[in-house]
């Protein structure tokens, strides 16, 4: 079992659908981190791994035997969760890694069609550790039955900042299907999925957390069903120009055009860095170019 206290960090453990082992960790850095949608850069990377070095450490016994853990990175964005680096400085080791690249092909709110585009395998190991946003859990999916292929697998340790209830029954059906030992720890909630596909929100109506979150994401998001991470988790980092672009667009999506919770938003001025997010808010918007600053 895990450690439930680990100085500022704890956990506490939910039931998500068929995953029998799911737990809500909560954490300063966490806190930080999913109530502001400003964090932009080093800020927001700081904070990811503070985040996640908190939540692997209480796994400490689980993950024990550096023989036989390995990280599965899922690329791109399962890159800035820095599993790799938290591990190191939570448990003393850092984990050898592999790396699937997996692309969204079609998104239909919880349905989502996902290919995988490049696999590095040459790690195997018994017990997989993967960092990634969970939405659907399509994406975990694939990868999982893409890595069953090659290699046996026992275990799983998903560590996810932001995950939805959606997203976990998908994964535990999968894995308790193949007999695969799950255990799945979300970042301070586990999220209702908006009709989008996209949206994890506090105020969600099938969001499952403390009370005290959903009153500050009411105060914090004005009371409305925003996404604790926006449309494209690890843009903050890894494309910041594309996150002011989806912050902008969100903006207009809820508007919210003069609020301080999208201060970092910026128009977009090209097509490519809001169109692979198209079907978060194509309802409102179904033409991508009225959007773009030099469209008129």
């Amino acid at each position: 079992m895990p450690h439930e206290q680990l100085g500022t960090s704890a956990l506490r453990q939910v039931r998500l659908g068929g995953a029998k082992h799911c737990y809500l960790a909560k954490s300063p850095w966490l806190e930080a981190l999913l109530f502001d949608r400003s964090l932009l850069g080093s800020s927001f990377s700081r904070l990811c791994l503070q985040s996640v070095q908190a939540m692997v450490a209480h796994f400490a016994e689980e993950l024990s035997d550096p023989s036989d853990v390995a990280e599965l990175v899922l690329l791109s964005k399962g890159i800035q969760y820095r599993l790799g680096d938290a591990m190191e400085n939570a448990l003393g080791y850092r984990p050898q890694t592999n790396f699937l690249a997996a692309s969204r092909r079609q998104v239909a709110g919880a349905e989502v069609t996902v290919e995988i585009d490049y696999a590095s395998l040459d790690a195997p190991a018994g017990t997989i550790v993967i960092g990634d946003t969970v939405a659907s859990g399509e994406t975990v999916c694939t990868a999982l039955d893409y890595y069953l292929r090659h290699h046996r697998l026992n275990r799983v340790l998903l560590v996810s900042i932001a995950g939805s209830t959606v997203g976990a029954a998908r994964i535990g059906r999968f894995c308790a299907e193949r007999e695969i030992e799950l255990t799945i720890v979300y970042g301070l909630a586990a999220f209702g999925l908006a009709a989008n596909g996209f949206d994890l929100s506090f105020l969600h109506p099938d969001t499952i957390c403390e009370d005290v979150y959903k009153d500050r994401a009411a105060e914090v998001f004005e009371e409305l069903p925003i996404s604790a991470v926006g449309w494209d988790f690890g843009s903050q980092v890894q494309a910041i120009d594309k996150y002011r672009a989806l912050c902008w667009v969100e903006a207009r999506y809820w508007g919210l055009e003069k609020s301080e919770l999208f201060s970092v938003a910026k128009q977009p001025t090209l097509r490519h860095q809001i169109e692979r997010e198209h079907a978060a808010y194509q309802e409102k918007f179904p033409d991508i170019s009225a959007l773009l600053a030099d469209s008129t």
